[in-house]
């Protein structure tokens, strides 16, 4: 019984973390991991001064551990998203510099409105060859009656911009948010570990599994004479 932990393990295998806010991330999913491996690993060792009945109240005691990790660590998760989010944002905005110049603003959108759409574009997309912050701010910060530009739009135009004026900043927030959804399904995994091995059904199948295997290399031992060479 050692599903959950195994498919944690890939996820984390597969997480690519490089930025110091995914890596902050990627130490709850190997905490949440260790905390899954070890409730699985006591659901498949029984003490052997252990009745079946105390084995199952011990394992359902861990899986209670467990639920109890996973809620702490996801109020981990909260905050480091929250931090994350504040300090990379506020760097792709610092980098971007798409913040008007209250100088020149109303100057160029009182150009840009009479264009027609195509030049319109045209200088929008010059802005941002130029990678001109302000000028361009001036445009998209307007409301959509001033700027003539749809919402969905100008959403656009700013996410191009961002993308192009401040790719590391922009690279580090996609994989924030891609960690934190891999992080997500770990606990998504471990929970499920944990709702399994509360069942106590589950638990004695394990062990009754357990006590097969062990009839079967005692067989298999005394039929090839392997206990006789020890």
């Amino acid at each position: 019984m050692t599903k959950y932990s195994k498919a944690i393990e890939a996820i984390i295998g597969k997480t690519r973390a490089t930025g110091d806010h995914a890596k902050r991330m990627l130490a709850v999913q190997h905490k949440i991991f260790a905390a899954t491996q070890a409730l699985e690993n006591l659901a498949e060792t029984r003490d052997p001064t252990q009745t079946n009945q105390a084995h199952i109240l011990r394992v359902a005691k861990a899986a209670d551990q467990l639920r109890a990790t996973i809620a702490r660590q996801n109020e981990v998760l909260e905050d480091l998203r929250m931090n994350a989010s504040i300090d990379l944002h506020g760097k792709q905005e610092r980098k971007a510099n798409l913040k008007p110049d209250p100088q020149y603003a109303d100057a160029i959108l009182r150009r840009f409105q009479p264009m027609k759409p195509a030049n319109q574009a045209g200088l929008i997309g010059d802005l941002m060859k130029m990678k001109d912050g302000p000028s361009l701010a001036a445009i998209l910060n307007a409301p959509s009656a001033a700027s003539g530009i749809e919402p969905d739009l100008r959403n656009r135009y700013r996410d191009d911009f961002l993308k192009s004026a401040a790719p590391d900043e922009t690279a580090e927030i996609a994989e924030m948010w891609e960690t934190e959804s891999a992080t997500a399904a770990v606990f998504k995994a471990a929970t499920r570990s944990a709702t399994e091995l509360s069942d106590p059904r589950i638990v004695t199948e394990i062990l009754g599994q357990q006590e097969s295997a062990q009839r079967a290399s005692g067989a298999f031992d005394a039929a090839t004479g392997t206990t006789a060479l020890h």
